[in-house]
Order: C-alpha cells, then structure tokens, then sequence
C-alpha cells in the first residue's frame, strides 16, 4: 500500500540580517505580509520497532520582505525560496525515532532593478545551501509529534548579480559553507486527513571567502559576504492525501 503524503500550507515571519567584521549592522530583510509556503512531507515512522524507514519535506516560498542598509536606506522587493530534505530513519521506541540525511536549500532575492532610498541600484542575490539534517521524531502521545533537527552546513555558494547595477562589475561568486542551522517543529493530528503544526528555524552562516576581479574605473577589487543569521517562525495547516 502506498504511503499517504501531507500538502502542507503555512505563513511565515521571516528575517535576516548581516553584520559587518566588527559585528556592527550592515543590513536587515524582514518579511511583510503574506509570506507563504506551499509544500509536501511525509514524516510517517516506520511501523516497527528496530526498523529503518525514510521521511522527506520539501516546500516553496514566496513573499515581500523590507530590506534596510546602513548605507543604502531602505526598499521592498520580491523573495523566493525552495527547501528540500530527505532522512534516513530508525525507530528506536513508540516514542523516539532518530533520523539523519541530506538538504538542499535555495533563496533568489529579487532586488534588481530596485531603487534603495539613498540612491543608488540594488541586484539579484541568489545562496545555495548543502547540508546535513540530523535529529529526532518524538511522539509523546498519540496525534502529536515533535520535530528535534540540527543542520550541518556542507556547501554554500552566494551568487551576486553586481551587474545588474552596473556593468563595469563582475557578477560575483563566494563560497560560504560555514555555518549550522536549528529547526524546531510541532505537529498535531486532529483528524484523520488534517493537521496543523508550527516551527522555528534559525541559520548562523559565517564569512565567505574573498572573490576578486578586474572592475572598471575601479582596478582590482576585491569582494565577500559578511556573517549573516536567518530566523523563521510560522504556522501551517497540513491535508493528507
């Protein structure tokens, strides 16, 4: 018999920040409302004790979020994200399930073409995030189950579309794969086929790598992402179907 999967639906308050290498604010991106997410799970253990089973969310997001600099001021813009995990699981009891995988996570910030209000014109960013999930399933009682999971950065690759905003600049590249990551949720099974849940994530990523290149008027330049930290917390509904 084929396992049933959920369609999960939830809004989301969403923000992010940067520090420069003194830990002063560089910048800040905070969700305005709707920011949503449209997505699939299957957090289903296995049937037995001692078995081995797997579990897998993925979902998408869309959203507007406030973006304002130190320098730059201020501007609204377009988001987007896609999140997929995927978890070896091994049910140790009726209560605890650990489970250990892969995840993948992709955000376009769509600033191009935008205007800060201190002048000037932003471009796209776009961050690409390997890394490992670990944790646990816990079902203290029937219907209810917790999520416990650690993320494990692997790879991390920004992309700066710099030329959006000026051509003379080279689109830059930065590997930033050092960081880890927390992700909390709870899931409450009130019928057979609807549920709801909420979560809290949160990222810790830090420095990339100095990229460097030829720009124009300018010489050799040299660029990176500062630190940065991300924080989730939402609400959803989910269908099984």
């Amino acid at each position: 018999m084929a396992r049933a999967v959920d369609l999960t639906f939830d809004v989301t308050d969403y923000s992010y920040s940067e520090t420069d290498d003194n830990g002063n604010f560089q910048m800040t991106d905070d969700s305005k409302w709707p920011f949503l997410s449209l997505g699939v799970r299957d957090w289903d253990r296995p049937a037995e004790d001692g078995k081995f089973g797997l579990i897998y969310n993925g979902e998408a997001t869309y959203g507007h979020t406030h973006y304002h600099g130190r320098s730059a001021g201020t501007m609204m813009k377009r988001y987007y994200k896609g999140r997929l995990e995927g978890n070896l699981t091994y049910r140790l009891n009726d209560m605890i399930t650990p489970f250990a995988g892969l995840g993948y996570r992709i955000v376009h910030d769509d600033s191009g073409g935008h205007f800060p209000s201190n002048g000037g014109v932003s471009y796209d960013r776009q961050n690409h995030l390997v890394y490992v999930p670990f944790g646990f399933l816990i079902n203290p009682v029937e219907n209810l189950t917790f999520k416990a999971q650690a993320n494990a950065v692997l790879l991390g690759r920004q992309i700066s579309f710099t030329s959006d905003g000026d051509t003379g600049y080279p689109d830059g590249h930065n590997q930033q794969d050092k960081g880890w990551g927390v992700d909390f949720a709870a899931d409450y099974r009130m019928t057979e086929k609807w549920s709801v849940y909420g979560f809290y994530r949160y990222w810790s990523i830090d420095r990339s790598d100095s990229a460097c290149g030829d720009v124009a008027g300018q010489g050799y330049v040299c660029w990176w992402e500062p630190d940065n930290t991300t924080t989730e917390i939402g609400v959803g509904v989910a269908y099984k179907f």
